[in-house]
């Protein structure tokens, strides 16, 4: 923590993409603490207000540790835009270059700080056919169901909810739900989050996914950028055996928690 006095820990509020973090500095609270003090967190007019929670820690001069959580007070293991908040904000602050290393449970991810967007490398993901003809699960972290692309507008909200709440129904559990259209040249992606049972703004990892299933259906090459529920668009581009996640990213206010929320 960095307490700015004795009572007070001082937080940063950053987004990417939409989705947005509490970020804290320091470790994460116990195991046994840390989901209520999340969801204490990232409540809506009740808390702060987020998507998710990052803890952070500079353990180098362009390196930080990174610990984040969805707003469910569960790990999130695959959380891009979590991470392109953690490396913009550290630019933010003034730390080293515009590259930064970022240190997580599931490995060491390189970043790129620009100007308005934040670029994270992330290994190749696995992909395997699903059980939807032309549908694909693709593990970033965690695994992402994406659906069979169709050619046409955006789906809505509420289509785009009656059908995830529909899936849930009929046994698909333990992974996110994306589905992309085809319109006017370009592709929107919707995504419905794992454990927040949700539609969210949009999905760092969810967006990789998607070009993933598309290069697996011979409909993508190089890079693909998709539109977002929220109106951002993150692009997803190979490189080597790895994959290049870019978005806006933004730090949006620095704050102070009082000391129960610690």
């Amino acid at each position: 923590m960095n307490p700015a006095d004795g009572n007070v820990t001082v937080f940063h509020k950053a987004e990417a993409g939409g989705n947005d973090f509490v970020l804290i500095e320091g470790a994460p609270p116990p195991p046994d603490q840390v989901a209520d003090v999340v969801v204490a967190l990232c409540r809506r007019r009740y808390g702060i207000g987020a998507d998710g929670a990052v803890w952070w820690e500079r353990t180098g001069a362009d390196t930080l540790r990174v610990r984040t959580y969805d707003s469910d007070g569960s790990v999130a293991s695959g959380c891009i835009n979590g991470l392109r908040c953690a490396a913009r904000l550290a630019r933010h602050l003034g730390w080293g270059s515009e590259a930064v290393r970022l240190e997580t449970p599931a490995g060491t991810y390189a970043a790129y700080v620009g100007a308005a967007s934040v670029t994270v490398r992330v290994p190749g993901p696995a992909v395997r056919a699903a059980a939807w003809p032309g549908g694909h699960v693709v593990t970033v972290g965690e695994d992402h169901l994406v659906l069979p692309p169709a050619d046409g507008p955006a789906m809505s909200t509420a289509a785009f909810q009656e059908l995830c709440l529909g899936l849930r129904a009929s046994g698909v559990q333990d992974v996110n739900i994306h589905h992309l259209t085809y319109d006017h040249g370009a592709w929107h992606l919707r995504s419905w989050e794992l454990g927040n049972e949700v539609e969210t703004p949009a999905c760092g990892s969810g967006s990789l996914a998607a070009a993933c299933a598309l290069r697996e259906l011979g409909r993508l090459s190089g890079a693909a950028s998709f539109s977002t529920a929220g109106g951002a668009v993150l692009t997803a581009q190979p490189s080597g055996s790895a994959w290049d996640l870019t978005g806006p990213s933004r730090v949006v206010c620095r704050g102070e928690l009082s000391r129960r929320w610690s």
